[in-house]
This record gives structure tokens, sequence and C-alpha cells, in this order.
């Protein structure tokens, strides 16, 4: 559950980071 939920967050860290990137 841990192991999914780490890999979740991680998508969401990187669609921010890709979010963030488009608006720079």
């Amino acid at each position: 559950m841990l192991f999914l939920l780490g890999k979740y967050g991680d998508a969401l860290l990187r669609m921010k980071l890709n979010s963030y990137s488009l608006n720079k």
C-alpha cells in the first residue's frame, strides 16, 4: 500500500514539475 502511494505521489510530483516548467 505504501509502495503504491509512493508511486502515486511520485507521479503527482512529476506532473507538478511539468506544469511548473510549462508555466516558465
